[in-house]
């Protein structure tokens, strides 16, 4: 029997989150495997979650205040150590084009934007049913549907089996999460 204590839940409120698709898990990702590659990385995917994107082993992050790149193996350093909920999707040779050129486009999260744009973005340029996703729960599936994901890989979300539902919710959720972020950082 499943409580409400084992759904995702929104960040500071309560809520509790639906799952959404199914993501099939092809198994383990390491620190050496983001070195090649591209990759979405879904970072606390089991809330409202940072999306951010892997190239060549560099991390592209849009986050509030700046549009950051520093190394791969940060970012795993960093899920490591604060135990972070991560989804791991490596992209295929059909994921054209550099992932630099859809972040160079955006500053910092601004307006109605979060930090998926540059990801949505990236993918419709390359498959144009992705422009359609307005949502990492919905782009995601869609690429696992479509054969699009090379691998995809969890990090500390046990116990979730050879599949992965990404949580559903709101652009108001999401505007929530982003003025919490502000707050924090001032």
């Amino acid at each position: 029997m499943e409580t409400n204590e084992a759904q995702p839940r929104v960040a500071g409120t309560g809520k509790n989150l639906a799952p959404g698709a199914l993501v099939r898990l092809t198994g383990p990702v390491g620190a050496a495997d983001l070195e090649r590659g591209t990759w979405i990385v879904v970072l606390r995917a089991d809330e409202i979650p940072h999306v951010a994107m892997l190239q060549g082993g560099t991390c592209y992050s849009l986050e509030t205040d700046a549009n950051r790149t520093y190394p791969a193996r940060k970012l795993w350093r960093l899920v490591e150590s604060k135990r972070i909920p991560t989804l791991f999707c490596e992209l295929g040779p059909w994921a054209a084009g550099p992932v630099a050129d859809a972040y160079a486009r955006h500053a910092r999260i601004e307006g109605e934007g979060d930090c998926f744009l540059p990801v949505q973005e990236y993918c419709a340029s390359w498959l144009p049913d992705c422009a359609a996703c307005a949502f990492p729960y919905e782009l995601v599936p869609l690429l696992c549907a479509g054969g699009r994901l090379a691998r995809a890989g969890v990090a500390h979300l046990a116990g979730r089996g050879a599949s992965f539902a990404l949580p559903v919710y709101s652009r108001e959720d999401i505007r929530r999460r982003i003025a919490a972020v502000r707050a924090v950082r001032g």
